[in-house]
């Protein structure tokens, strides 16, 4: 069996990338059904996004969590717009 590599977060996102241009490629050739699949998507990113900043400012056993003002930095927002968005209903 081979080892499985770990994947660092910038080749997954540099992937999705790859896969977004091939996609915008299939609609311009006239592949109508690829601006829908580019919606879903985009669907899933956005509901991954907010999971993945709620859980980063939720405390773990790990750590105490990350404040608003650093996770809408990295999101390049305001902590305002990143609770609003990503803070749990």
């Amino acid at each position: 069996r081979r080892a499985r590599r770990h994947r660092e977060a910038t080749e997954m996102a540099s992937m999705v990338s790859r896969v977004s241009r091939a996609m915008v490629k299939r609609a311009a050739a006239g592949d109508i059904e690829a601006l829908r699949a580019l919606r879903k998507m985009r669907e899933d990113i956005d509901a991954a996004t907010k999971a993945a900043a709620q859980q980063l400012h939720s405390p773990t056993e790990w750590s105490g969590g990350y404040s608003w003002t650093v996770i809408g930095e990295e999101l390049g927002i305001s902590r305002q717009a990143a609770r609003q968005q990503f803070g749990k209903d």
